[in-house]
């Protein structure tokens, strides 16, 4: 009696193994939409020298960077896929030493960048079944608009004070590497988590800032869309 019910617990648990690898395996699928945080740090020299004249950077100055993400992507060959991604960040928290120049002031970058992901290839079971490695290169294009809660000079004119621009709106463009992993939760969405490093151009009336670099981790789901039919477990 005792030999049958030990034989009984052993053949419970292979069918449950056996269960349980079923359901863990997943289908391979062509399209994913990502939905993230995004935080994040400006970099560079805190103040910028132009010959006899130094002024504090506006973006290095930033303490705090952090926003929303928005990214779609389709799987065209085994190793990489391509699409669009879509950002949305604000900047703020402007500090550097006793100096009030952007004290107040908020940045809020928008760009969208065409975006290539290299990857593992797609395996039909063991641990690349469900995990996915991947590095991402992107040119970025966008606006970073500066809202200003002090005006950053007064200018007397004979009557009154002649009013300043307050706000911003310039182009800038840059590149940007990711590297990081997805993890396939069920056949219908995953987990990421990425970090990214970032060079972007800009010019602007109202500082002097001519380039600015962030680094940036990135974390959210994603749903997953035109899974492959021809694959059944």
């Amino acid at each position: 009696m005792k030999n049958n019910t030990i034989y009984m617990s052993i053949l419970c648990l292979l069918l449950c193994f056996q269960n349980y690898n079923g359901k863990a395996q997943f289908l391979d699928n062509d399209i994913n939409v990502y939905f993230g945080y995004v935080n994040g740090n400006f970099h560079n020299k805190e103040i910028i020298i132009e010959g006899d004249f130094i002024s504090p950077s506006l973006y290095s100055n930033l303490e705090k960077l952090n926003g929303v993400s928005l990214k779609a992507l389709y799987k065209g060959y085994k190793y990489f896929s391509f699409g669009i991604s879509l950002e949305k960040l604000n900047g703020y928290n402007w500090e550097y030493a006793d100096r009030s120049d952007y004290s107040g002031a908020e940045i809020i970058l928008k760009s969208i960048s065409p975006t290539i992901q290299f990857h593992n290839k797609f395996m039909k079971d063991g641990g690349l079944n469900s995990l996915k490695f991947v590095i991402e290169i992107s040119p970025t294009f966008g606006s970073s608009i500066l809202l200003l809660e002090n005006p950053l000079c007064d200018i007397q004119s004979e009557n009154n004070t002649v009013s300043q621009p307050m706000e911003s709106t310039d182009l800038f463009f840059g590149l940007k590497g990711n590297a990081g992993f997805e993890y396939f939760i069920s056949n219908s969405f995953g987990a990421y988590v990425t970090y990214s490093f970032e060079n972007d151009w800009i010019k602007s009336k109202l500082y002097n800032d001519k380039k600015f670099s962030r680094t940036q981790l990135s974390f959210g789901i994603f749903v997953r869309f035109k899974k492959d039919k021809r694959y059944f477990y």
